[in-house]
């Protein structure tokens, strides 16, 4: 079994001075005035292969190439993307894939990726290799069912438990597990973990549908701080699903019922947020995932089945 490529695509551009969304910001904010525009660049909803992107639902740039990778989750495969949104390969049902939801290029090992219906992550090799998949074990009776997942720059993986309140930490090459998990017994609702994410000095963002929206530790698991009420202010969340980090340290979330994406400093200060609602370029309808690129935020939509590209402008 190895990977399909196709060197074509169907997708919709926009010159950099032809399409600029601004962010509302807060005028009280200064910090962010870096990030105040974003550039519509692309498009992506049909593949060259002539498949349409159908209930996508992961999301992962390659650190290296800049390569997107997408959980093509309707479709049964897994699509990669050159940084300018062409379909460079995608693997599928012929590999035994069903149903991904999580999605990541790996340190050195090829690709990761996990399915709404197993509870292991599958490993594929960069040529489209099937390899040894990890099935994740706890200290504890609870059978850990992963979601989303990243792998940072030291090959450790970081996997959203949808089982659990908790996110699943698996390292070195006997994957030992461990886990950062919700206090029992507390009084705050349940984690719903959607997404995970590490900055550069290894502290963790577990981002929940229900109660506080993130939920940060240091690379040891102590507890730092929490934040993101949900509510109809504009500093507060109605469903978020995805967290990335910014070129700047910055907290970029997806809120998905809101269709809009919010920004927040490392310590949880609300620094702005944007989204027009719609189908249209530059639009958002159901973001579920977002990256970041080399100066490109990729926003993933269910609601749309797309993938924008937005390039990040800064203030001279």
């Amino acid at each position: 079994m190895s990977f399909t490529g196709n060197d074509g695509i169907a997708m919709k551009r926009r010159s950099a001075t032809a399409f600029i969304i601004t962010f509302s910001l807060l005028l009280c904010s200064t910090s962010v005035q870096s990030f105040d525009n974003l550039h519509f660049l692309f498009s992506v909803s049909r593949l060259s292969d002539g498949a349409n992107l159908r209930d996508p639902q992961g999301l992962a740039v390659s650190r290296e190439t800049g390569d997107i990778l997408i959980a093509d989750t309707g479709n049964d495969r897994l699509c990669i993307l050159s940084a300018h949104g062409v379909l460079v390969k995608s693997v599928g049902r012929v590999a035994g894939i069903q149903s991904p939801i999580g999605a990541a290029f790996g340190k050195d090992e090829g690709i990761y990726l996990t399915e709404i219906g197993t509870r292991q992550i599958k490993r594929l090799s960069f040529n489209g290799s099937p390899l040894p998949p990890i099935v994740p074990q706890t200290h504890d009776e609870t059978s850990p069912l992963p979601g989303r997942i990243i792998v940072d720059g030291k090959g450790n993986i970081y996997a959203a438990d949808r089982a659990e309140p908790r996110v699943l930490i698996i390292s070195g090459s006997d994957y030992m597990t461990r886990q950062i998990q919700q206090t029992p017994g507390s009084r705050e609702p349940q984690w719903k973990v959607q997404d995970v994410e590490v900055d550069g000095v290894g502290n963790i963002y577990i981002l929940s549908s229900q109660g506080l929206a993130v939920h940060v530790f240091d690379a040891n698991g102590h507890h730092l701080r929490s934040f993101g009420q949900h509510g109809s202010n504009e500093d507060q969340f109605s469903f978020p699903t995805g967290v990335a980090i910014g070129p700047e340290g910055n907290l970029w979330i997806a809120d998905s019922f809101r269709h809009e994406i919010k920004v927040f400093d490392p310590r949880g200060e609300f620094l702005s947020r944007w989204g027009i609602t719609g189908m249209g370029d530059g639009e958002l309808f159901y973001p579920i995932d977002i990256a970041f690129g080399k100066g490109i935020l990729y926003v993933l939509e269910k609601g749309a089945s797309r993938l924008q590209a937005f390039e990040i402008s800064r203030k001279p």
